[in-house]
């Protein structure tokens, strides 16, 4: 079958996508009990079957250049022009990949709309509706307030409509729950010396570091006892080293975590055995023993690499 993109999401989960050259990405459904592309389509796959010949026989999916980039000084004119800039392309590649959704979103919604006549109330009603996901909602105002500086160097707008707009409030004001000893403990006791989940435990209780520099490690990057990486954030504007002393018993668990896992292999294939695997496995165990404890009522933890930090070395 042409035109299917399938991966795991970070959670474990297969996603199939429909991409055909000249038209719109589309979300597949993905048959139950699928394995793979590797493997045969299981037998209850009538749904997915018939989403994908829709998608080869709609001609409404396909994107013109025209219509895509919409007539000049119209909203969907500047998200082509911005979504094709320096300004965009230059900023660090994560900024890119948040912003685009709802670069899209707001191109779909208001595309046909003169860009000159936008004004703070109108982004003030889209922050309305996406009260009850402020994260989401910050991600957007971001990704607006960027859109509209482009606008104003480009002349078509005088001013930022989307300055003075403040970020929405946090829905978790008390912060994530850091993990007591006890709870500590439990997982070790879960997790044994050699496993990767063991290991990303470890190295977040000995240095407290991001979630996106831990999935990165491996036993490559410690030479001679000193455990040396560049941080994943900043790295492109400001990229910072960081050279720390690796305690013996973390060291026997990273030697271990490589050896069982049969992770032995040449510097390149670390970022594949670790990016996809190592904190998924940590926060499905914490997801799966949350609801175990919810149901016997005892604790439950967040699943969150925030609340194995230490709470008197937070990282910056």
């Amino acid at each position: 079958m042409k035109y299917l993109q399938k991966f795991r999401d970070r959670h474990g989960r297969w996603r199939i996508y429909f991409r055909r050259p000249g038209y719109r990405r589309r979300k597949l459904p993905v048959p139950p009990g699928y394995r793979g592309p590797d493997k045969p389509l299981p037998t209850d796959c009538l749904e997915f079957l018939a989403a994908y010949q829709n998608a080869m026989a709609d001609p409404s999916a396909a994107v013109g250049g025209g219509k895509q980039r919409g007539f000049p000084g119209t909203i969907s004119c500047l998200v082509s022009e911005y979504l094709a800039s320096i300004d965009f392309l230059g900023r660090p590649e994560s900024v890119p990949v948040k912003h685009r959704r709802h670069l899209e979103d707001f191109r779909a919604r208001r595309g046909e709309r003169p860009v000159i006549g936008l004004e703070p109330i109108h982004f003030e009603k889209r922050l309305a509706d996406m009260m009850a996901t402020p994260v989401a909602a910050n991600q957007w105002l971001v990704a607006m307030r960027d859109l509209m500086k482009y606008a104003v160097k480009r002349k078509l707008i005088v001013a930022n409509p989307v300055t003075g707009i403040a970020k929405r409030p946090s829905g978790n004001p008390d912060g994530h729950h850091t993990w007591t000893p006890e709870q500590v403990e439990q997982f070790r006791a879960r997790h044994p010396i050699g496993t990767k989940a063991r290991l990303a435990l470890e190295l977040l209780l000995a240095f407290a570091l991001r979630r996106s520099d831990v999935i990165r490690l491996g036993p490559p990057d410690v030479r001679a006892g000193i455990l040396e990486y560049i941080q994943f954030k900043g790295r492109q504007h400001a990229p910072s080293k960081v050279a720390v002393p690796m305690p013996a018993d973390l060291a026997a668990i990273f030697h271990d975590a490589g050896h069982r896992d049969q992770a032995v292999a040449p510097r390149r294939q670390w970022p594949r055995l670790y990016r996809e695997r190592l904190l998924a496995l940590v926060c499905r165990d914490v997801r799966r023993r949350r609801s175990a404890s919810k149901a016997k009522g005892g604790w439950h933890l967040r699943p969150s690499v925030h609340a194995a930090w230490p709470p008197q070395t937070p990282p910056n």
